[in-house]
C-alpha cells in the first residue's frame, strides 16, 4: 500500500520501526495488507484492515495452532499512534 514496496519498507511506513521490533499482531497485520492494499488500508478503512487481521489471527490460530501472547489485534495502539509521512498522506 502507499508508495511502500516490501514488508521491510510496509513495516517503516505504518509503524515507524523495523520489522523485527513488531508484535507478531503487527505483522500480520502487513501480511493481510497483500490481498487488497487500497481494500485494507488502515488510515483509511481502519474498520475492514483491523476485521481483515483478526479474520487472519484466527485462521493462523484455528488451524496452525498459532498462540498470540499479546492482545491480538490491540496492535492498531500502535498503527494509531504513528504519525504519517508525506508518504502516507496520498
Amino acid at each position: 500500500g502507499h508508495c511502500y514496496y516490501g514488508i521491510d519498507q510496509a513495516s517503516i511506513g505504518y509503524f515507524g520501526k523495523p520489522l523485527a521490533q513488531l508484535k507478531p499482531e503487527s505483522i500480520v497485520m502487513l501480511v493481510a495488507l497483500t490481498k487488497a492494499p487500497s481494500s485494507y488500508d488502515p488510515w483509511k478503512y481502519p474498520n475492514e484492515s483491523k476485521e481483515q487481521t483478526k479474520r487472519l489471527i484466527n485462521l493462523l490460530k484455528t488451524n496452525h495452532g498459532y498462540n498470540f501472547k499479546s492482545g491480538d489485534a490491540d496492535s492498531y495502539s500502535e498503527l494509531l499512534a504513528t504519525t504519517t509521512t508525506a508518504c502516507n498522506k496520498k
